[in-house]
């Protein structure tokens, strides 16, 4: 545990559309799928550098001094996930919604996972 700073199960490679492996802590997310708010962004911060990205783990220690933010909050489940999730006929008739958090990612694995979701709602 203390080689990996986690469990070993850190090794394993991550979902794009689920926790990641390197996942420690989230915030909820709005039910309404909206972005995170700049409260909620500072917070995501925060837990990225701690902890680093839920997907590979980099926590941005040399990602340079600019103002930009290291870390963006990922909808765990996606989106478009969750959309597809609360279309099921009985979710919707037991009026029960996916709920989400938000977990750091840092931009690379952020891009790379839009991309990716992007190409399979294009699909079908």
């Amino acid at each position: 545990k203390t080689l990996f700073r986690s469990h070993c199960y850190s090794i394993s490679p991550s979902s794009y559309t689920a926790r990641g492996s390197f996942a420690r802590m989230g915030i909820p997310a709005p039910p309404n799928f909206n972005y995170a708010t700049r409260t909620q962004r500072l917070e995501i911060e925060r837990l990225g550098r701690l902890w680093g990205c839920h997907t590979c783990g980099t926590r941005m220690l040399f990602a340079g001094k600019n103002n930009l933010p290291k870390f963006h909050g990922d909808h765990i489940p996606p989106v478009s996930v969750a959309k597809q999730l609360n279309d099921r006929w009985y979710r919707k008739a037991l009026n029960v919604k996916v709920s989400q958090k938000f977990y750091p990612q840092c931009r690379d694995c952020s891009n790379k996972q839009g991309g990716m979701l992007a190409k399979a709602i294009k699909a079908g």
